[in-house]
């Protein structure tokens, strides 16, 4: 092999080389606060927000924290933003919400096994509510009641059962998964109607500005194939 070649080839594989380099340099991993309290929410968006970043070559972590803690983080900019949230926050600033939302959430109204009462939201008002701190949709929507607010599901369900509160608020399949993994099923139950389904969405720190356009495109793009669904389904099994 002539020297001009061999030095042509040197050069082929050293840019080669730079390329993989910049490109592992470029990757990124990102972490998101989320609810310690939500392992069912938390299983479905993570699994969602995991692919659609590793489309575009970065890596996930979920951190996980009470819920008005997590929310704190994440707008403080101590990580790179919240896994999933309402469609509204109030007095969070620093955080970009990204469309389309990740899923719809079902928050249920969990009670003794003995009631009996018809229960709608404009009748709320007249019992002793429990809700988890930082939930935002649960906080506000109580706000002004007579309510107990605690930084866990333990902490409710065990103040239910002791009588000392009428009703938890709760995403329905965090609580219902508290109930089977405790064995609580002989004293507390969902109730069948759900109070409200509300939509959920991912949020970045305003310092990821530059890679919201990507991410909502893959967000987008999972949405509109039906791959979410799946994704989703097998995030929640795995965990």
């Amino acid at each position: 092999m002539t020297r001009p070649i061999l030095s042509n080839v040197l050069v082929f594989l050293f840019l080669i080389k730079l390329s993989c380099y910049s490109t592992f340099v470029a990757a990124e991993q990102l972490v998101f606060s989320s609810v310690n309290e939500a392992y069912f929410t938390v299983g479905q968006c993570s699994s969602i927000i995991k692919h659609a970043y590793s489309s575009l070559g970065h890596e996930v972590r979920i951190d996980l924290y009470p819920a008005k803690r997590a929310l704190i983080m994440a707008d403080a900019g101590r990580n790179d933003g919240e896994l999933c949230r309402v469609a509204t926050l109030e007095n969070y600033d620093n955080l970009i919400r990204i469309d389309p939302p990740l899923l719809m959430l079902t928050i249920t109204a969990f009670v003794r096994k003995n009631w009996t009462n018809k229960l709608e939201i404009d009748s709320l008002s007249k019992y002793n509510l429990g809700v988890l701190r930082g939930v935002v949709y649960t906080e506000k929507l109580t706000r002004g009641m007579s309510r107990s607010v605690h930084n866990n599901l333990d902490t409710l369900f065990r103040l239910l059962s002791g009588n000392r509160l009428d009703i938890v608020l709760a995403m329905k399949g965090d609580g219902i998964r508290y109930i089977r993994k405790n064995g609580l099923e002989g004293s507390i139950m969902a109730l069948e109607l759900p109070l409200a389904e509300v939509p959920i969405h991912h949020y970045l720190h305003k310092k990821h500005i530059n890679i919201v356009p990507q991410i909502t495109e893959a967000l987008r793009e999972l949405y509109d194939s039906g791959k979410h669904r799946q994704i989703m389904i097998q995030g929640v099994v795995k965990k």
